[in-house]
């Protein structure tokens, strides 16, 4: 609830929090004006939520969700080298975990994911939910190379409404070598 003792600039439409500085404020467009970091806008048509992500004051405002629930999951997979993650199994292997909050704080749709091969195999990838076994998108039988490429994981389904462990997971399913996992990314997409 906005505090009514606060700051209101009325031509920008946005009540300003003098402790700390950060702008709370709403309406129909997209916002455009210089704010302080951490701002945040509500737009009421379409149901939308930006943050001002740029340091100090800026204009640099960025969609953090949608519809009354968004979330954009963007992982980089690393080893002790820095590169990626590689696996040569012919079996599902984990390559990292993360934490989904849940549909009511994530509604995603689309998952895309980079991956390589170092001689060119052929790798499949899904993201798992270890909680309710469950596989949530997947890759099958992508022919790689060794320069990095993102594929569409195709349809996200089976997303749980409360909070699960999610898999990262990445096989090699013919030819020689390795593959390598560099990063997916899971969101709502908006156009």
């Amino acid at each position: 609830m906005v505090d009514p003792n606060k700051a209101f600039d009325a031509e920008n439409g946005f009540f300003v929090d003098e402790g700390t500085g950060i702008w709370i404020g709403g309406g129909d467009a997209v916002p455009t004006v210089n704010a302080p970091q951490g701002s945040m806008y509500f737009r009421t048509n379409p149901a939308e939520m930006y943050r001002q992500e740029g340091a100090g004051v800026s204009n640099n405002w960025a969609l953090f969700s949608t519809g009354g629930a968004g979330r954009i999951i963007d992982l980089s997979f690393n080893d002790s080298s820095g590169a990626s993650v590689k696996t040569n199994s012919t079996s599902y292997t984990v390559m990292g975990s993360f934490i989904f909050p849940g549909t009511a704080q994530a509604a995603l749709d689309t998952a895309k994911v980079s991956i390589t091969g170092t001689t060119s195999p052929t790798a499949s990838f899904r993201v798992y939910d270890f909680t309710n076994s469950q596989t949530i998108a997947e890759l099958t039988s992508q022919a790689t190379t060794n320069a990095k490429q993102m594929f569409d994981l195709g349809t996200v389904s089976n997303l749980p409404s409360g909070p699960a462990i999610f898999e990262a997971q990445l096989r090699k399913d013919s030819g020689g070598g390795s593959v390598e996992l560099h990063a997916l990314s899971m969101y709502k997409d908006l156009s």
